[in-house]
């Protein structure tokens, strides 16, 4: 019983005019379903306060989590717009190393020496093509490829290997892979 129900039926034998001083029979009945009542309330008051705690966390969670997703998809633009920014200088270095392979050709030492900045701006280039992937928006746009002329394109990529040591051989038929070619 909850303490003001017992202090309600402490106090009311006086006002109840019942000789001897006992309460009706029907408002004791009355007064037990009230307590009963009341404990249920408080329960149930104590669990929707635990679970509007447990959904302000969660809330807090989701907040939190939405704020991070926001830096992250700002620090992805940002990549993008600089690896775009590196992308132009990289070409005009290929460009220039490609013309210096061929001043050097004769010159083993030097030779090496602009093999290894050809690997190392490869490597730059393959970063910052990693990061322009990443950053790319996730769905793929389908499209017919001319296979045909894609393997014709890495084959000569390889043939044009300086040291040599690559080789690729294939046998296409001449017919377009497309009924429209």
């Amino acid at each position: 019983m909850s303490a003001p129900a017992r202090t309600l039926m402490q106090e009311l034998p006086a006002a109840s005019g019942v000789p001897g001083g006992a309460p009706p029979h029907e408002l004791m009945e009355a007064f037990q379903r009230f307590s009963s009542a009341s404990q249920r309330l408080e329960q149930k008051y104590e669990v929707l306060r635990r679970e509007s705690e447990e959904l302000k966390l969660r809330l807090r969670q989701k907040d939190e989590e939405i704020n991070r997703s926001a830096r992250l998809a700002i620090l992805g633009e940002t990549a993008a717009a600089l690896a775009h920014e590196v992308r132009n200088p990289i070409g005009a270095l290929r460009i220039f190393l490609s013309l210096l392979k061929g001043d050097v050709a004769d010159r083993p030492q030097a030779a090496e020496m602009v093999s290894h900045m050809d690997r190392t701006i490869s490597s730059l280039n393959h970063v910052v093509e990693n990061i322009l992937h990443f950053a790319k928006d996730g769905t793929a746009a389908l499209a017919p490829v001319n296979l045909h002329a894609l393997l014709q394109e890495q084959a000569a990529v390889v043939r044009s290997d300086p040291r040599g040591t690559l080789a690729i051989s294939f046998a296409l038929g001449r017919r377009p892979l497309y009924p429209w070619q």
